[in-house]
């Protein structure tokens, strides 16, 4: 079956085909922390990571500090905040990013607590399916489409 997904810009096309994961919004305190984080985990199960959560004065992490703790588990997963969400992509691998279900941290990244989250990664025409079959700029130059097969 075709599918067609529509993106703004080509970085979102190629987050969207290694297989990249989306959190829910985020809920920031004043200053752009991020509260009650300590001691919570976040568990990759591709690429493998369990992210152990360091907040040791209380006052919540900074989106900075959040992506370097993920980095210094596991430097293949690419943290990224955008638009009030967390993003995490790994261009490295060929199996997408999936976060598992039993995280103590998921609720805040807004990540499923029933169903693990796992991003498709998207083969060449010629690979196995799921399959990327086209990628094209919008009618409107105001974006891209890309047409895949699952």
């Amino acid at each position: 079956m075709l599918q067609m997904q529509s993106f703004d810009t080509i970085e979102d096309v190629n987050f969207f085909l290694q297989g990249g994961v989306n959190g829910g919004p985020l809920t920031l305190q004043q200053g752009g922390t991020v509260p009650g984080l300590n001691g919570l985990q976040l568990i990759f199960t591709a690429p493998a990571a369990v992210v152990t959560f360091v907040d040791n004065t209380g006052v919540g992490l900074s989106a900075a500090q959040i992506a370097a703790q993920i980095v210094a588990v596991n430097a293949a997963i690419r943290p990224s905040f955008r638009n009030n969400v967390w993003r995490f992509s790994a261009p490295s691998s060929s199996a997408g990013v999936k976060i598992s279900k039993t995280g103590t941290a998921n609720a805040v990244f807004g990540f499923s607590d029933s169903l693990d989250t796992v991003g498709t990664f998207f083969n060449s025409l010629v690979g196995a399916v799921p399959r990327l079959v086209e990628v094209g700029s919008k009618a409107r130059l105001d974006g891209y489409f890309v047409v895949v097969e699952v």
